[in-house]
C-alpha cells in the first residue's frame, strides 16, 4: 500500500514539477476531541498479532518535465487505481499482498526476505517473475509495509504506542479542527468517524531538512477519515490528497484481526535475487530496458 510519506514522495519525485497551493507549516496542532483521546487509549491497549485487510486506491497523477512543465510521454495522466487484499502477522513475521485480475500474490514478506512479483521481467530471465530482496543486506524492501498503520521505524515526534502506533502518530499531526460523526455502521460494527487534515511530512525522518522545509511549503495537508469501533479498532481509514498534479484517495479496511496466517515463499525456480536483477537491468538498459522504459517498475502494491 502507499504510505502517506511515500505518497508525498510520489508528488515531489514522479511528478517532476510540483505546482500546488502553498500550505502553512506553522499551523498549531489541533486539540483532539475527548472521544478520540479515549478511543486512542483503547487502541493502544489492543493486542493485535495478525490482520486481514483490503486497500482500494483511486486517482491519477500527471507526469511532467521538471524543466519545462510539459507532460512526459504520450499519456498526460497515469492512473493510480488499484485494489488489493492482504494478510500478515507479527509472530511469525510474515505477510502477503494480493492484487490484479485474477488476484494473486504481488508482495510476499517472510522474516528478512521480501519477494516482489514482476511479470515484465519473466520473459528476460528464464520465466522467473519473482525478485528476492533481503532486508538484512540493506535492501529497501524493508520499507514495504505489510501491516497497515502499525507504525514505521524512524518516525519523529511519535508518541503512539501499541498495534496502531502509526495511525495514532498520524492523528497527532492534525491541523485545524477534528470533526466527529456517528455512530455509524462499518462492516456490521458500530463506529465513530473522525475527520482531520494531517501532515504526514511531520513524521518523516527520511527527508533532508532543507528538502523537508521546501516540501512543506508546497504540499497541502492530507485529509484523513478514521472510523473507530467502541473497542478502539480502526476498521476503516481513508486518506485523500489533491494537488494540481495528483488526485488520490486510499481506503484501508481491517477485515479481521488475530486470524491464522500461513504464507508460502515463491518457488525457487521462479525467483531471482537482487544481484541477478542488477545484472539483468544493466544488460537490458542499452536495449531500452523492460517494457521500453529503461528500468524495471514494480507493479506490486507498495
Amino acid at each position: 500500500m502507499l504510505r502517506p510519506i511515500a505518497l508525498l514522495a510520489l508528488i515531489a519525485g514522479a511528478c517532476g514539477s510540483v505546482a500546488v497551493a502553498q500550505a502553512s507549516s506553522a499551523t498549531a496542532p489541533a486539540i483532539l476531541p475527548p472521544s478520540l483521546v479515549v478511543l486512542e487509549q483503547k487502541m493502544e491497549a489492543l493486542q493485535v498479532n495478525s490482520e486481514r485487510f483490503s486497500v482500494i486506491t483511486q486517482g491519477s497523477v500527471t507526469v511532467t518535465n521538471e524543466t519545462n512543465g510539459k507532460p512526459v510521454g504520450p499519456s498526460r495522466h497515469v492512473s493510480l487505481d488499484r485494489t488489493s487484499q492482504g494478510e500478515a502477522s507479527l509472530q511469525p513475521d510474515e505477510g502477503e499482498i494480493l492484487s490484479g485480475n485474477p488476484s494473486r500474490p504481488r508482495v510476499i514478506s517472510i522474516g528478512s526476505s521480501t519477494y516482489i512479483y514482476e511479470p515484465d521481467i519473466a520473459k528476460h530471465d528464464g520465466h522467473r517473475p519473482w525478485i528476492s530482496l533481503d532486508v538484512s543486506h540493506g535492501s529497501t524492501a524493508g520499507e514495504v509495509p505489510i501491516l497497515p498503520y502499525h507504525g514505521e521505524p524512524g518516525e519523529v515526534k511519535a508518541t503512539g504506542t501499541g498495534s496502531y502506533a502509526g495511525l495514532i502518530n498520524l492523528l497527532g499531526t492534525a491541523v485545524g479542527p477534528v470533526a466527529v460523526s456517528g455512530p455509524m455502521t462499518v462492516q456490521g460494527q458500530a463506529a465513530t468517524e473522525f475527520a482531520a487534515m494531517v501532515e504526514p511530512l511531520a513524521l518523516s525522518s527520511e527527508i533532508p531538512p532543507k528538502e523537508l522545509a521546501l516540501l512543506r511549503k508546497h504540499v497541502p495537508p492530507t485529509k484523513l477519515e478514521v472510523f473507530i469501533t467502541e473497542s478502539g479498532l480502526p476498521v476503516r481509514v481513508v486518506g485523500s490528497l489533491t494537488t494540481s498534479d495528483l488526485t488520490s484517495a486510499q481506503t484501508t479496511e481491517i477485515l479481521a484481526v488475530n486470524v491464522p496466517v500461513d504464507i508460502k515463499r515463491p518457488p525457487a525456480r521462479k525467483t531471482i535475487g537482487q544481484a541477478q536483477l542488477n545484472r539483468l537491468e544493466r544488460s537490458r538498459h542499452s536495449k531500452g530496458g523492460f517494457g521500453g522504459g529503461g528500468t524495471i517498475v514494480f507493479t506490486g502494491t507498495l
